[in-house]
């Protein structure tokens, strides 16, 4: 099976290559790696194509990337947590506006009523899902008040200058909602340093390292396990002839409380 990942820009790219590998193994069979951090998919897709692959495992960051390009090919193509799948491609993504909403609900049980968002927005499937949702769910509570959106790229710099702004605010937010784990640890870090226990902290993405810091960072876990396992399912069917149509297919994240909310 062939492999084609932005591996530096999907945040659980670890995660998927290690399932997706045991996974393959089970069946005796191996996975072929293209990253496309800095190239092309349709590039990446024919190198593939060219190694023999059986089929073609894809994720994409961008929204701005069309899935129907890779649908000319006769190999099988299965896009993985890539936003929603058209035309005859088989989809498996994450629901991630399902993710966001379990996180401002508990929130507002928890007290919160000045939620930020901190994220990606429209620079990433991810994104767009994740604002989006947060903007659905925070307008159908009325105890809610969204104290700032603050979109830019998943990295310490830029949650050091949000918590820059946003802190020294009259009224500053009482929870961050961010949209990858690194902005939520390095918001939470500055908050408990120099503001303790000012506002509750949530992540996205499950890092392994989200239980090491101090404190623990809440976080939105990916079911990257049950995503490797569905592509594995759905291209073993278009290999065999069993599938007649499309599947899209959305897999709900899960939420794991720990000391910063």
């Amino acid at each position: 099976m062939g492999l084609v990942l932005p591996i530096d820009l999907y945040p659980a790219s670890d995660m998927l290559i290690r399932h997706l590998e045991r996974c393959l193994a089970i069946r005796d069979m191996s996975l072929l790696l293209a990253d496309t951090t800095e190239g092309t998919d349709h590039e990446a897709q024919q190198r593939l194509v060219a190694q023999g692959v059986d089929a073609l495992f894809v994720v994409r960051v961008s929204p701005s990337q069309d899935p129907l390009g890779v649908s000319g090919q006769s190999t099988p193509v299965i896009l993985i947590d890539s936003g929603r799948a058209s035309g005859d491609i088989d989809s498996v993504r994450v629901d991630h506006g399902a993710g966001i909403r379990q996180v401002v609900r508990f929130l507002a049980r928890e007290g919160a009523s000045r939620p930020a968002f901190v994220g990606e927005g429209s620079a990433s499937h991810n994104g767009t899902q994740q604002l989006e949702a947060f903007a659905e769910v925070t307008s159908s509570i009325p105890e809610l008040l969204t104290t700032a959106i603050r979109l830019g790229p998943p990295t310490a710099e830029f949650a050091r200058s949000v918590i820059a702004e946003l802190a020294c605010l009259d009224a500053p937010p009482d929870a961050y909602v961010c949209g990858s784990d690194i902005v939520a640890a390095t918001i939470s870090k500055l908050l408990h340093r120099e503001h303790p226990l000012s506002a509750l902290v949530v992540g996205y993405g499950g890092k392994a390292w989200c239980g090491l810091l101090s404190p623990e960072l809440t976080t939105v876990d990916l079911p990257v396990q049950a995503l490797a396992e569905e592509a594995l399912r759905l291209a073993s069917r278009r290999l065999d002839g069993l599938q007649a149509g499309p599947n899209d297919i959305a897999l709900p994240p899960s939420l794991t409380v720990r000391e910063s909310a």
